[in-house]
């Protein structure tokens, strides 16, 4: 998968952001997390099912275990750099990536995470689309 290098992320007046998770490890922002079986975030993944629950993107840095994590679960993002094609659809990657739709793969869980509004802004719209898809 190619993956899409989105820089800092910044919450915009309409981001929805979730502060009651905390880090189950040290997390960058910019990562896309899930919570897992302890109750704490960590890097989501399109190859595993527990680890596609993806419930948002990290809009800070954590340095170790069980430090608060800010997560926008909804609403728009800005990033620093341009790494989005404006209309283009972005799916789940691994180790907590993002990757246009083009990229899923067979056995891979399709994520949808969004819509790129602008080549920096980037709308959260998290839809898991079922099982792993077949070979």
């Amino acid at each position: 998968m190619a993956d899409l290098s989105i820089g800092n992320i910044t919450p915009t007046s309409s981001t929805i952001i979730d502060k009651t998770y905390s880090a189950s490890t040290a997390i960058s922002q910019g990562i896309w997390v899930y919570v897992n079986s302890s109750g704490l975030l960590a890097a989501g993944d399109c190859t595993a099912d527990a680890s596609s629950e993806v419930l948002g993107i990290t809009l800070n840095t954590t340095t170790a275990a069980n430090q608060p994590q800010a997560v926008a679960t909804g609403g728009q993002v800005e990033s620093s750099g341009t790494p989005f094609t404006e209309g283009n659809i972005c799916i789940l990657s691994e180790a907590g990536a993002m990757c246009p739709q083009t990229d899923l793969a067979a056995t891979e869980y399709a994520v949808t995470l969004g819509s790129a509004v602008t080549t920096a802004a980037f709308d959260i719209k998290i839809h898991k689309a079922g099982g792993q898809l077949s070979a």
